[in-house]
């Protein structure tokens, strides 16, 4: 092959590849309602959970969510918003923008899926466990859950789903050592006394100082991602999202500014790489094909002329 028909060949593989790159599509999705709060509460359900309700409260503030809680005795409450519905029982308060479903190696995967969230917290007091000999600490957290339907399977029947945590601020009380803040790490289990999903916590950071505004920015895809190899699941449909103060023996209160949950996927994460290698990877294979074609042809033509002209003496 001649020097211009390896230029040709090049110039080709160039032209598929700007045809390729303008080809690749860029999805941002948002998938909750209202992320900055601006409707107070037109698009997000608030509600309590195992609360003493005479000495909890919640309610919006300008575009802020408040939310004060106290739960005595041995039992997990909170105070939350949500939107979605939830398995097996259908209890439902507002509604997702986008049931996003998240596939293995696309939506959970790294740098596909993100959160940003801002909060403040209050003072912590912690009660005496009613139970003295329950080994469980009493505990203060908050963060966000998310449920997913799991693999196809019947979400409101008796298959066990999958609920993901991803907690900002993490605190344990114990008679023996205090209080202990836990901001990395994670813990999966199935064996909860209020339902039979399945369940992986991750811890992503604290609020150490009370009164002061918080920023994270989490992707959300490498956490689920992590939760689906844990549990062997292949995909899931995002069917309820709550963002939580939660905790047993505990009163405290908390503030959320905004939460903002979107597939946005950097350019060179794998989910992009995957979702448009086919046509770039079909236009540079036909490119690359008509190029090689087209010089044997040529090739083959010029052959053809040589042999004729030296057979006949021209």
């Amino acid at each position: 092959m001649k020097l211009r028909d390896a230029i040709a060949i090049f110039l080709a593989l160039l032209s598929a590849s700007f045809l390729a790159s303008s080809m690749i599509r860029h999805e941002i999705i948002e998938i909750l309602n209202d992320g900055g709060l601006m409707s107070r509460g037109e698009f997000w359900g608030c509600d309590f959970w195992n609360a003493d309700l005479s000495l909890s409260s919640h309610e919006w503030v300008d575009d802020v969510f408040f939310g004060n809680i106290t739960v005595p005795g041995d039992n997990w409450g909170n105070v939350k918003i949500q939107q979605g519905v939830h398995s097996h029982t259908g209890y439902r308060l507002g509604s997702l923008k986008e049931e996003l479903l998240f596939r293995s190696g696309y939506e959970a995967d790294d740098g596909v899926v993100f959160l940003r969230i801002r909060l403040q917290r209050g003072d912590v007091k912690y009660f005496d466990r009613v139970n003295k000999s329950l080994s469980e600490d009493r505990v203060c957290n908050i963060g966000v859950d998310m449920w997913f339907n799991v693999d196809d399977t019947d979400y409101f029947g008796g298959s066990p789903q999958l609920i993901v945590d991803v907690l900002f601020h993490s605190e344990r009380c114990g008679d023996d050592f205090g209080v202990d803040v836990v901001s990395a790490g994670e813990y999966h289990h199935d064996n909860s006394p209020y339902d039979s999903n399945k369940h992986s916590a991750f811890f992503v950071g604290s609020m150490n100082k009370t009164g002061e505004w918080y920023e994270f920015a989490v992707d959300i895809g490498h956490f689920v991602k992590l939760a689906f190899d844990r549990w062997g699941f292949r995909n899931g449909v995002l069917k309820n999202f709550e963002v939580y103060l939660e905790g047993i023996a505990v009163s405290s209160w908390f503030l959320v500014d905004y939460v903002l949950l979107t597939l946005d996927p950097k350019i060179n994460s794998l989910y992009m790489i995957r979702l448009n290698m086919p046509p770039a990877f079909l236009i540079a294979a036909f490119s690359t094909t008509m190029v090689v074609v087209a010089a044997r042809y040529r090739s083959s033509t010029r052959s053809l002329a040589s042999d004729y002209q030296t057979k006949h003496k021209l």
